[in-house]
Parts: C-alpha cells; sequence; structure tokens
C-alpha cells in the first residue's frame, strides 16, 4: 500500500494515472483525487505522489496536493502525459473542473505548475481530453458536449505544451442524452488518442447506434488532414471507455468496456490491419465479467499501451467481494514468428510447451523431439513461435 485510507468515511482516493520520466525511468509520478462529499456536493482535488527512491518501495514515496483550490469543485481523472524536452523532461497535466478543461505544465517534477496557454471555459461542457505524442509535437484532442450531439476537436503545440495552435473540427457523432442511459458519468468515457507512425492521427470515442453508445476510431493520415470514421464493432450493447493503441508499421488496437447485464461488463480488444478499414476478430480481455459501478463517482479504468511486442491493458473492478481491484494483463505476442522444418525434428529450451492446430498439447520439456506433418504453436514464456512441419 502506497498510502493510507482516508479515515473520513465521505472521503476516499480514486483514479490513479502513473507517468515516468522519460531521462530517469526509475522516478515514477502517482497522480490521483481525493474526493470527498461536501455536503450535497461531490468535489476534489488532485494529488501527486513521487518515489525517491526504490518504487516497490512504499517507504520511498512522498505526497502532496497539487493545483489546490480548496475542494471546491468536482475533479475528474486527470490525463497526463510526460515527454523529454530539450531542456529537461516535462509533465503536462489535463483535468476538469465543474466543466471546464485546464491544461498544466511543470518542468521541475511537479513542484510548480504554469498554465498553459490551452484552457476553456465553459460555453459548452468540455470533458476530459487525451495527450499524444509523436516526439516532435504535442497533440491535445477534446469533446464539446451538445444537448442532443457532440463534437470532436484536436490542437497541436508545437512548443512542448506551451502554447497551442487553434483547435479544428474532426467528427461529430450523434450522442445525445437516451445514448449510454445506464452510465451517467460522460467524464473521460468519450474519447482517447494515440499518434501513429508516419505522422498518422487516431481517435477512439462514442457514436449513438439505436439508443447505445458504441465505439468508433476515426483516422488522419497528418495534421489537418482528412479525419475517416470506421465503426469498430456494431453491437446493441452499451461500449464505453474507448481506448487505442497503435502498433507499428499498421496495426491499430482498441480496447473498451462492453456492457452485459446491469453494472456488469467486460473488457474486450479489436484489432485493424490497415487503420480501421477492416477488423478482425474481437478479443475478450478479462476472463470474467466486470461488476462496474454505474455513477458519478465511479472509477474509469481502461488502459492499453504497447512496445510493439506485446499489449498492456488495465482495468478497475470496483466492486470484487467488497473491495476495489485493479488489473492488468498482456497479451502473448502479437507478431508470431514462423518457422518451417522438412525433417520434423526440432529442438526447444527449457519450460517449452508445444501445441497443434487444435490446441492440444504435443510435448513439453526441453530438448529435441520429431513432429509429424501439421501445423504446431511452440511456447516459452510469453514467446510464441508457428512451426510448419512439411515432408
Amino acid at each position: 500500500m502506497l498510502y493510507p485510507p482516508d479515515p473520513d468515511p465521505n472521503c476516499w482516493y480514486t483514479d490513479p494515472v502513473i507517468t515516468f520520466d522519460p531521462y530517469n525511468p526509475d522516478d515514477f509520478y502517482i497522480f490521483f483525487v481525493h474526493r470527498c462529499w461536501k455536503g450535497d456536493s461531490l468535489v476534489g482535488e488532485i494529488m501527486l505522489g513521487k518515489n525517491y527512491g526504490p518504487p516497490d518501495d512504499p517507504y520511498s514515496w512522498n505526497f502532496y496536493l497539487i493545483l489546490y483550490e480548496g475542494y471546491n469543485f468536482f475533479k475528474d481523472r486527470p490525463e497526463v502525459i510526460h515527454i523529454p524536452t530539450f531542456f529537461g523532461s516535462r509533465i503536462l497535466i489535463s483535468y476538469m473542473r465543474n466543466g471546464d478543461v485546464s491544461i498544466n505544465y511543470s518542468d521541475n517534477g511537479g513542484y510548480s505548475w504554469l498554465l498553459s496557454s490551452y484552457s476553456f471555459s465553459v460555453s459548452r461542457l468540455y470533458t476530459q481530453g487525451s495527450f499524444a505524442w509523436d516526439g516532435y509535437n504535442l497533440y491535445y484532442a477534446f469533446n464539446k458536449v451538445f444537448p442532443a450531439y457532440t463534437e470532436f476537436y484536436i490542437s497541436r503545440s508545437t512548443t512542448d505544451g506551451t502554447t497551442w495552435d487553434l483547435p479544428y473540427f474532426i467528427t461529430t457523432n450523434g450522442y445525445s442524452s437516451y445514448s449510454c442511459y445506464n452510465f451517467d458519468r460522460p467524464v473521460a468515457t468519450f474519447l482517447d488518442l494515440a499518434s501513429c507512425s508516419d505522422g498518422k492521427l487516431v481517435i477512439g470515442y462514442l457514436n449513438d447506434f439505436g439508443g447505445r453508445c458504441n465505439v468508433m476510431v476515426s483516422t488522419a493520415n497528418t495534421w489537418g488532414g482528412f479525419w475517416s470514421d470506421q465503426v469498430v464493432w456494431p453491437s446493441l450493447n452499451e461500449q464505453i471507455i474507448p481506448s487505442v493503441v497503435c502498433v507499428e508499421p499498421s496495426y491499430l488496437w482498441v480496447v473498451w468496456h462492453e456492457r452485459v447485464g446491469y453494472e456488469l461488463w467486460n473488457i474486450v480488444a479489436r484489432s485493424s490491419p490497415n487503420w480501421g478499414i477492416s477488423w478482425n476478430d474481437i478479443d475478450y480481455v478479462s476472463d470474467i465479467t466486470i461488476p462496474f459501478d454505474e455513477w458519478t463517482g465511479g472509477y474509469d479504468y481502461n488502459e492499453v499501451v504497447t512496445d510493439n511486442t506485446y499489449l498492456y491493458v488495465s482495468w478497475g473492478n470496483d466492486r470484487r467481494e467488497g473491495r476495489s481491484d485493479v488489473y492488468v494483463d498482456i497479451s502473448y505476442p502479437l507478431d508470431i514468428k514462423e518457422e518451417r522444418f522438412s525433417d520434423g525434428i526440432i529442438e526447444v529450451e527449457e519450460n517449452t510447451e508445444i501445441y497443434d492446430a487444435g490446441g492440444r498439447l504435443v510435448f513439453r520439456g526441453k530438448g529435441k523431439t520429431r513432429l509429424p506433418k501439421g501445423v504446431y504453436f511452440v511456447k516459452n514464456g510469453r514467446e510464441v513461435s508457428k512451426v510448419i512441419i512439411r515432408r
């Protein structure tokens, strides 16, 4: 346990986001919300934890409030990105306060913060946005909610988030107050942004489908280019919290929550080999149904990242046996190596398992083995190879 629970029954800690210093990858930063009921108002402040020793040692962490405003506003889960700059590393944080979106940045590890030029007043409800970084430019996408639809915008910064270009319109959807009617927390459920190879940009968002919210993606080949919309998985079930990630050179993965019963959800993923033009079969990330709290102060856990070899997915289960849990799962390798043999003899390392194409285990151990003609999958830890025996 890094931080003890609040003894006040009207307060709790929620919505953690973790990042690390790109120049010092052992320096971690955890942002989370201290949320409280103050009379009839649900308010909160953002806290930051930073390690000064081994990150797995709970005594090496210090915690403090940042951007403090006296517990006068409802603050939702922040969006955080940590980028390298010419002068060092910079942390940028975006958060909502009663419908306004504010972006702040820190160049000294979170000790002090400056307000970016990119902040909004609430002429229409702006919901939490999403950052993306392509190594040169920083991007921020957000939505603007109207009574019968939602508009999506994106802005770019060429100054590491100090100043921003004027946002331009991406797309709109048919979301209304009748969509996602079983999930009354619009914040942090609408949008995710990723920067991909060759300047491509992609957002995952929600659209109305028969009175339900379904996941969509919109892609552009370059900044300022035309955006193309694609449905990910048409469904009569509610779909919320889309997360998108690019796997080079051309794969796109989308992860979301899919409602299967009252406050019951599955974590689902689907991939496209061509930026959303066509899609592979869906994958169920969670092997159990998740009791997911559908109220304003609930949890919005659902993240996916990749190292171009594996997908790493996290999600929350906030009512499991009376407690709140956070899970992380790792995919099998995204690019399975294929090998061909003509004599049927292969040699494997210790703790290797070999399965035939039907999923039957045919060998376990190490050393040489002879296989009959066919297709096999060789698994050692999380490394998987496809073996074809031809005779």
